[in-house]
């Protein structure tokens, strides 16, 4: 019975070695696929916080764009609007210059016609101008002599700078 005995308790250690040797497998297979199904679970994992980061970053970047945006936005209408008023004032400067240049040549105009004005008077006053019967007359030496101009012909007034010319 000891042989029997010990034949039995071998067989059943076998069977009970078998099986164990199957759970074993199983476990391992078992342990293999939790941690393929962990790599998975993971990766998905990743991939979402990955993509969770990225927009939480994206929206972020957004806000503080946002935030900036009049702080970029202000300078530059600044500098446009003093660049629009170095324009106007350019051309204001520009109109006062032409103006100030027009006004000179008028006065040149006028000071040049004040000349000649001055020439005539300095010859007024070596003649005598009276009225004739109400029309204008002047005293004339007969032997004065005579300047032409045109279709006109004048007596020179003052004989001593012009004489002999005829």
């Amino acid at each position: 019975m000891n042989y029997e005995h010990t034949t039995d308790a071998l067989k059943d250690m076998l069977v009970v070695s078998g099986r164990l040797e199957e759970w074993s497998k199983k476990l391992h297979k078992q342990s293999e696929d939790t941690q393929a199904a962990i790599r998975a679970t993971r990766e998905r994992e990743e991939a979402r916080f990955m993509q969770d980061i990225l927009t939480m970053h994206e929206g972020q970047h957004r806000r503080i764009e946002a935030a900036l945006r009049p702080r970029i936005v202000r300078p530059w209408q600044m500098i446009a609007a003093l660049a629009g008023l170095g324009i106007l004032l350019f051309a204001g400067f520009l109109l006062l210059l032409n103006r100030a240049n027009t006004r000179l040549k008028d006065a040149e105009i006028r000071a040049g016609a004040a000349e000649v004005r001055a020439d005539v008077r300095e010859a007024l006053r070596h003649v005598d101008i009276t009225s004739c019967g109400g029309r204008p007359c002047i005293r004339i030496d007969r032997r004065s002599p005579t300047w032409k101009s045109g279709n006109a012909e004048y007596v020179v007034v003052d004989g001593g700078s012009v004489a002999g010319k005829r």
